[in-house]
């Protein structure tokens, strides 16, 4: 079984393509308090890609999940050449809300481009894990 966020693949640990390294992750993007943070659940980079996930224990979202808009602002813009900022630090960031469920993945949120013209990839993810077969998977490593 393969789970497909956009164009990319995250195999089931039967399959190990590749390590998915997510974990926890803590920055602190407040220049005027520098003890406050923000922690997505689950974040892990791949060559010039990161990954954002937020984990969910319910599966009916009614609204716009402003943390993980939030999260994905803060992260997009990491630069390696702080504080000129001329280079990002990962070409292509991904977002998702992963939550319990057997329904197809779908689209959560896409910037109507009157609101916002420039970040026409932003696009945060609904994705649905059947948790009966994550605890089978896990289980049988």
């Amino acid at each position: 079984m393969a789970f497909y966020f956009s164009n990319l693949i995250l195999q089931t640990a039967k399959e190990k393509s590749f390590q998915n390294n997510f974990h926890k992750e803590i920055f602190y993007p407040n220049k005027m308090n520098s003890i406050q943070n923000i922690q997505p659940d689950h974040y892990m980079t791949r060559g010039d890609k990161q990954f954002i996930f937020d984990a969910k224990y319910y599966n009916c979202v009614r609204g716009i999940n402003y943390k993980q808009v939030a999260y994905y602002f803060f992260l997009e813009r990491l630069s390696e050449d702080a504080p000129l900022f001329l280079k990002k630090k990962y070409s292509k960031t991904y977002a998702a809300l992963i939550l319990p469920g057997d329904i197809e993945q779908k689209i959560h949120f896409k910037f109507n481009s009157e609101f916002n013209s420039l970040e026409k990839d932003f696009v945060i993810l609904e994705y649905y894990l059947n948790v009966r077969d994550a605890i089978t998977s896990y289980l049988s490593e």
